[in-house]
């Protein structure tokens, strides 16, 4: 995986040793579970600021921070020391980000399919049924379907319905302003 890179605003998890707890007056009840931070300045790819939030929510900053990138192994807290990594989701996310990206440069990207729909004009009193119930509509309507549903549409029973044959054919001029796709 690649560095993901840090900005301002970005959501980290920040692990602090015991010390650094006591040190700061912390409430760090449980220390396998990081605490929430944001990162507020950016040094390198590898070294932020941080506004963080101990477990009773008390706000308190961080200055120069390592933040781990990659599959870098956490280091060992001893003293007053802290780190920063990205969450889970985060490096999940830049792990999909960059599969995709992989897959564009080596051309063996999904093609694209078209839609097929067609857009359909449907003109004040045009009979239509809801529910099976029978209805003229009061407005114009345009409506998205398939075109192999187009003949469908203006069929009532077998017959089509009045004035309907032309908007099926694209070709048609009185059907240009029914039909479009």
């Amino acid at each position: 995986m690649s560095v993901i890179k840090p900005t301002v605003g970005r959501v980290v998890l920040l692990t602090i040793s015991a010390g650094y707890a006591i040190k700061n007056h912390l409430a760090c009840s449980d220390p396998s579970q990081p605490l929430a931070a944001q990162i507020a300045y950016v040094h390198n790819d590898r070294l932020v600021n941080l506004t963080a939030w101990d477990h009773n929510g008390k706000q308190f900053g961080v200055t120069s921070v390592r933040l781990l990138q990659d599959d870098e192994v956490a280091p060992e807290l001893t003293g007053s020391s802290f780190y920063c990594e990205w969450m889970p989701y985060q490096k999940g996310q830049a792990a999909k980000t960059e599969a995709a990206e992989e897959l564009l440069k080596t051309n063996q990207a999904a093609t694209v399919t078209p839609d097929p729909s067609v857009r359909l004009v449907l003109p004040y009193g045009t009979p239509i049924k809801i529910n099976g119930i029978p209805l003229a509509l009061d407005h114009e309507v345009m409506v998205t379907t398939h075109p192999a549903n187009v003949p469908l549409i203006f069929q009532k029973g077998d017959e089509p319905v009045v004035g309907s044959s032309d908007l099926v054919g694209a070709s048609s001029a009185s059907a240009e302003s029914y039909y479009t796709k």
